[in-house]
């Protein structure tokens, strides 16, 4: 319909629609009180004005000679069944012919998100759980959802059937995993995973780019309240549960995506680990857990082999820089910065040809890697791992 008058699309066809049924109930409306306005008394078959009879009964009009039998028939109201035919046509058949035209296309949904019902519901619910009195529900615009499942969603944490917490965002997601193919341990929505009785979820919400990025929540239920516990924008990491202290309750285990494409590809990029801990009110970093003894010298040799045998493949030279900068970022947030340096000097591959080209010398990489690394979040407990490494 808004093809119809496109200076109005896209609401055009409802103002055409509009029209007609406005046009055709008047017409309609006419036909059927059309004189009902003159009060005055009449011939019911030739409207003849009889004002001043004084006898309505038993008479004749005098115009067209119909008898009149008695006075109510004097204001009978005349109507034009044609005009009413007529009129109904108009507000109804070509809508009705609109309006199945468009079911037939795009079905009855279709005017869900065009009419009025759109403005009544304007929103379509994509998911909803409910765990432990907390309600999570992902919402999307009736138009969006219809036309593309397209744009913003929204979230609504309820406690007790009460609004929460609103938030908008690309798409969101229930827990830390939400799909196919990850194991129900990981899932902790209704669980208490911090030992201190009280039922903990988490929610995360996708920024849709590629691999990235994803921003978590971890909350928990305390009586009549929701405490937020951690939430962080990770890049392009998730989060991982791991009981590494032995305690019953497991940490947090995310990696770092401060150094994805910094001198390669994502695939090739260092994503080094590190770990979060619950301190009782929430999750914070905790560098003792991070703390790593040193590669032995068989594993160094290990690794030296391991480099070695990519310079028998010319076309994968890339890959020889992508392996040592990967330990090297690894020594680092695993407070082993001295054997960093140490391998830096047995093994940097100067001679080779990065994905973003020829590779620096080692002064000048060193210097990079350090500007790099000041960018993590996580910059103060590296250097509380490394103690002055980092200072000129």
């Amino acid at each position: 319909m808004s093809d119809l008058l496109p200076i109005f699309a896209p609401y055009s066809g409802w103002f055409v629609l509009s029209f007609l049924f406005i046009l055709g109930l008047t017409t309609s409306t006419y036909g059927f009180l059309r004189d009902r306005h003159k009060p005055y008394p009449r011939c019911p078959k030739c409207r003849y004005n009889l004002t001043g009879i004084e006898n309505y009964n038993d008479t004749s009009c005098p115009e067209c000679g119909t008898p009149i039998n008695q006075q109510s028939n004097l204001f009978l109201t005349k109507r034009s069944y044609k005009l009413i035919a007529l009129g109904l046509i108009i507000a109804f058949a070509f809508p009705i012919f609109v309006i199945q035209r468009r079911v037939r296309q795009y079905g009855w949904v279709y005017y869900t998100y065009v009419g009025p019902l759109y403005y009544i519901l304007p929103d379509v619910t994509i998911k909803s759980t409910t765990t432990a009195g907390i309600t999570f529900t992902q919402t999307i615009d009736r138009k969006k959802y219809y036309t593309g499942f397209s744009g913003t969603t929204f979230l609504t944490i309820s406690l007790n059937n009460k609004t929460n917490t609103q938030k908008q965002g690309y798409r969101w997601f229930f827990d830390f995993y939400d799909g196919d193919g990850f194991d129900d341990k990981t899932k902790i929505l209704g669980k208490d995973i911090t030992g201190n009785g009280h039922p903990n979820f988490a929610y995360y919400e996708w920024s849709g780019g590629a691999h990235c990025c994803y921003t978590t929540t971890i909350i928990e239920k305390r009586d009549n309240q929701i405490v937020t516990l951690f939430e962080q924008e990770l890049g392009n990491s998730n989060i991982r549960l791991e009981d590494l202290d032995n305690d019953t309750f497991p940490e947090l285990v995310i990696h770092d995506d401060t150094f994805a494409y910094w001198n390669t590809s994502f695939a090739g990029s260092p994503f080094p680990k590190t770990i979060f801990k619950f301190d009782g009110n929430q999750y914070t970093i905790y560098p003792q857990l991070m703390k790593s003894p040193p590669l032995t010298q068989d594993q160094i040799t290990a690794f030296l082999d391991k480099l070695k045998a990519e310079e028998s493949k010319p076309e994968y030279q890339s890959i020889k820089f992508e392996l040592f900068q990967s330990q090297f970022t690894d020594l680092f947030y695993t407070g082993n910065a001295p054997q960093a340096f140490t391998l830096l000097d047995l093994a940097y591959p100067s001679n080779t040809i990065s994905i973003s080209g020829q590779i620096s010398s080692k002064d000048q990489f060193i210097s990079e890697f350090k500007a790099q690394i000041q960018k993590s979040p996580y910059y103060t407990a590296i250097r509380k791992l490394n103690g002055d490494i980092f200072e000129d």
